[in-house]
C-alpha cells in the first residue's frame, strides 16, 4: 500500500519480525530481505503448510535469539573487569558482542599470545 515491502522492513529497523510473500522475487531482492533480518522469503503461489513451516521456523529463530541475548546479559555481567583503553579494541569488543548473537562462523587471526582464545571465549560463553 504505497511502499515496497523491503522499504517498509527498512523502516521498521528490525522492531518486528517479517516473513516477506511476493509474487515477484528475485535473487537479489531475497538477499536484500534476508541482510535486513528478514525470517523468511515466500513466492506466490505456495500453500498453507509453507506458510506455516516458515511461521514455526521464526518462532524457533526468536526464541533462539531471546536465549542468546539473556545468556549475554548475564555475560555482560561476568565480564564487567573486562575493559579496554583503545578504542580499537572497544571496536572489537562491540564486534564481538554482535557476532555472539548470531549463528555467524568467526576465525581470528594472529600472533600466538594475541588474545585470539580470550575473544573466542568472549563470543561463545
Amino acid at each position: 500500500p504505497g511502499i515496497d515491502g523491503i522499504e517498509f522492513v527498512k523502516a521498521c529497523e528490525n522492531k518486528y519480525d517479517f516473513i516477506i510473500m511476493t509474487g515477484n522475487a528475485t535473487l537479489s531482492r531475497a538477499i536484500e530481505a534476508v541482510r535486513l533480518g528478514v525470517k523468511d522469503f515466500l513466492t506466490k503461489p505456495f500453500d498453507v503448510d509453507t506458510l506455516v513451516e516458515a511461521i514455526k521456523r521464526a518462532k524457533i529463530i526468536r526464541e533462539k535469539t531471546a536465549d542468546k541475548k539473556s545468556k549475554k546479559n548475564e555475560k555482560k555481567e561476568e565480564n564487567k573487569d573486562f575493559f579496554s583503553t583503545s578504542p580499537n579494541l572497544e571496536k572489537t569488543l562491540n564486534l564481538s558482542q554482535k557476532a555472539a548473537k548470531t549463528d555467524a562462523s568467526v576465525m581470528f587471526f594472529g600472533e600466538s599470545g594475541v588474545g585470539k582464545e580470550v575473544f573466542s571465549r568472549y563470543i561463545h560463553t
